[in-house]
């Protein structure tokens, strides 16, 4: 059985690598949307998806699709902490970017701290790191284990 996730390098395949840890015979597939996961889901490429249902700091950001589908049911549920990182190649920040729920989990912080910086909403925590690390002053949010795969610099933690 296959288990569908965003990732690589995001916090939902730490969600799944703790899933699979518990439920025995899943295999793991990641996928560059969530889009694309739901996708997968709906043409039975994979039997089961780990998508962010709830968020504290946010709110319930329960995915349309869901609810619009009587195909797809709730199986199970895990909880994850998320500790984001801001890191960049260099010190120069001249842009943030990130996933579109990070930005506003990080909207407090990020005001105080960088109130003038533009941010840019991308795909996942994985591709902001990604395109950080070859983009001269782009700051990406992500967690520790994704930041440091790119060789980015850690400006702040948590």
């Amino acid at each position: 059985m296959k288990l569908g996730y965003l990732g690589p390098n995001t916090n939902s395949e730490i969600a799944a690598r703790e899933y699979v840890a518990k439920v025995a015979g899943l295999k793991m597939k990641s996928y560059h949307s969530m889009g694309s996961v739901f996708e997968a889901l709906e043409s039975r490429e994979v039997e089961r998806v780990i998508i962010p249902i709830k968020n504290s700091i946010t709110g319930d950001t329960v995915y349309k699709k869901v609810t619009e589908n009587s195909r797809f049911r709730k199986i199970d549920e895990i909880s994850i902490r998320i500790r984001h990182c801001l890191a960049a190649k260099g010190k120069n920040l001249r842009t943030i970017i990130s996933h579109a729920e990070v930005l506003k989990q990080c909207t407090d912080y990020l005001e105080y701290n960088y109130p003038f910086l533009p941010r840019i909403e991308i795909e996942s925590t994985n591709e902001a790191a990604k395109v950080a690390s070859v983009g001269y002053g782009l700051c990406a949010i992500a967690n520790l284990e994704t930041c440091l795969t790119y060789g980015l610099d850690i400006i702040d933690r948590n």
